[in-house]
Formats: C-alpha cells, structure tokens, sequence
C-alpha cells in the first residue's frame, strides 16, 4: 500500500505575545479534533481563544491531528507539516484567524507539495495559498491542470482528456 503525504514549511512575524495566543488556539482546536487525550477547553488561554478553537475544529472536523507543528523562533513562528500529514487549508484558517485577532495586514503565502511513496499517476502534486485577514485563496495544481486541459480542448475541438 502506498503512502501519501503531504508537506509545507513557512514563517509568520509573531511576537512573544501572538505566539502564545496561537499556540494555545492551535493545542485546543488539536484537542477538540482528537489529536490529544483531555479537556480541550483547557487548553484554550480565555474564553475568545475557546470560542475560536471551537470553530475552527468544527470547520475541520476530522478524526485526528490536522498535522501542523509550530515552533517559536526570534520574532517568527514556523509552521509546518507533522510527519508529512499536514492540512493546508486547517492551517490556512489557522492564520487568517491570527491575522483577524491581532489586526494584522500581513499577507502571508506558503505552498504544500503532495507526494507518494510508491509511482503513483494522481500521486504528486501540490498547491499554495494566500492568506490576509479577509480572504484565503487555496490553488491546488491538479484543479489547475484540469482546467488547462479544459480551456485547450474546447480551443482545438478536442475531446476533454481525461488524466
């Protein structure tokens, strides 16, 4: 059986104060979607972090991790992918809901690649997002392709290629 993954590593500015917000957002809603044993409101840090947990885990209700690490580094954390089980769009929202806390006007960007372990047709791949406090805009290559196939078919005549 082959195995799938999914990778991306990127860096927000974050003081020691942001950090700590987003850190304690991130254990609760990992909590709430069952990544770890106990009371996920606990680990909220006030009842505003709680309530954001709460959606954010109920907009990714998934069993288990949402397969994101942060790691506090001088002014910045980094975000990435767990084990290659990352979820591009959990962290996507995870930092949209930063930037709206903390009214920010940052843009911040990252891509993901999706790869396999064994040769796989649909098993590479990949994408990137666009976040700022209003909007997140996620672009995966395989929708890309499919369209491009799309847009070059009805200009040859061609039939649609499937692939």
């Amino acid at each position: 059986m082959a195995d799938y993954w999914t990778n991306f590593c990127f860096v927000i500015p974050a003081n020691r104060e942001q950090g700590a917000w987003l850190y304690g957002l991130h254990g609760a809603a990992s909590r709430r979607l069952g990544d770890c044993e106990g009371d996920w409101r606990q680990q909220a840090r006030d009842a505003e972090t709680s309530e954001a947990a709460e959606a954010l885990a109920t907009r990714f209700d998934t069993d288990g991790s949402p397969g994101i690490a942060l790691r506090a580094d001088t002014g910045t954390l980094r975000i990435s992918s767990e084990g290659g089980l990352g979820n591009p769009a959990y962290a996507a929202a995870l930092v949209q809901l930063f930037l709206q806390r903390f009214e920010l006007d940052e843009i911040v960007s990252f891509q993901w690649s999706l790869t396999c372990s064994e040769p796989r047709p649909n098993g590479n791949g990949g994408g990137a997002a666009v976040v700022s406090r209003n909007r997140i805009e996620l672009f995966d290559t395989g929708d890309f392709v499919a369209e491009a196939m799309r847009r070059a078919a009805v200009e040859t005549g061609s039939p649609i290629p499937v692939g």
